[in-house]
């Protein structure tokens, strides 16, 4: 599912997936590649919890996309590159123009690119860096074990958003409570 009214923002998505991505996923693996991907996909959808929080009207904003996982892949290739001494001065180029695309073309969760963006930035660099005690594990381990305290921390911000959030609605009954 992709926000359709921007064949642009469609676009400006699958050339950043087709330039990033494979770059990453040669880099990382296929599985490590996918819990970045997924994560960062899920970071944007709590940056958007988060802004929603705070933000007046939040709650009766909707969004969908990829763009808080492309962010995400950002994040991380600006880690790994740091990481491994490589220019990274065109990326933050190409990062600057997709930035500034919510600014050029209306209708863009720019809360759902900052959320996917820290999130794969912290994701990639608890991979390459993180915590001494596991840095002698295979990257598949680091992957399964970041990756799940990741989620659990998604999750724990959703929910923690959600319980401010004044149009709840119970699941099971269907009502506001």
């Amino acid at each position: 599912l992709h926000q359709p009214a921007s064949l642009w923002h469609i676009l400006f998505n699958m050339l950043t997936l087709w330039c990033v991505g494979p770059v990453l996923e040669r880099m990382m693996g296929h599985l490590p590649y996918l819990a970045l991907y997924v994560l960062s996909g899920l970071g944007g959808s709590a940056g958007m919890m988060v802004w929603a929080l705070f933000s007046q009207d939040g709650w009766l904003t909707s969004a969908y996309g990829a763009s808080g996982a492309l962010f995400g892949l950002f994040a991380s290739i600006l880690v790994v590159y740091q990481r491994i001494g490589i220019d990274i001065r065109s990326m933050l180029i190409w990062m600057l123009i997709n930035f500034l695309m919510p600014i050029i073309t209306p209708n863009i969760a720019w809360q759902a690119h900052i959320g996917g963006f820290i999130v794969g930035g912290v994701f990639a660099w608890l991979l390459v860096s993180g915590l001494h005690a596991l840095r002698g594990k295979s990257l598949q381990q680091r992957t399964l074990i970041y990756g799940v305290i990741m989620l659990g921390v998604i999750i724990a911000v959703v929910i923690a958003c959600n319980m401010s959030n004044p149009l709840r609605v119970n699941p099971l009954l269907g009502m506001f409570f």
